[in-house]
């Protein structure tokens, strides 16, 4: 991870958030010393992107759909997270009606 330009986190969005293993691996990987502190360099400038899929659709998550929420909103820890490691956020990508798109679709995705 200390040579990588790039961390994709690739994961379905699941009530409204990342999937606990994911949260798991931040507690034990990004740890004062080595992603933020006073001496913590190894993520300096480290490119970060989070891929997701939702079930719902897009006017689901548009700020004025039913959710009230966009991908955007629900992911702004991991923005949080970026600023804390010094690492450049990159807005998400995000694939919606996940479970009913071809895979065709996806594979363009």
């Amino acid at each position: 991870m200390r040579s990588a330009d790039l961390l994709v986190f690739l994961h379905p969005i699941y009530w409204y958030g990342a999937p606990s293993l994911l949260k798991e691996w931040q507690m034990r990987v990004l740890t004062r010393g080595f992603a933020y502190g006073k001496d913590a360099t190894a993520l300096v400038n480290m490119d970060l992107w989070q891929v997701v899929s939702a079930g719902g659709g897009f006017e689901k998550y548009d700020n004025g759909g039913s959710l009230g929420y966009s991908i955007v909103d629900l992911l702004q820890p991991y923005e949080a997270m970026a600023r804390k490691c010094k690492m450049k956020w990159h807005p998400p990508k995000a694939l919606y009606s996940a479970r009913r798109v071809s895979e065709d679709v996806i594979d363009e995705h």
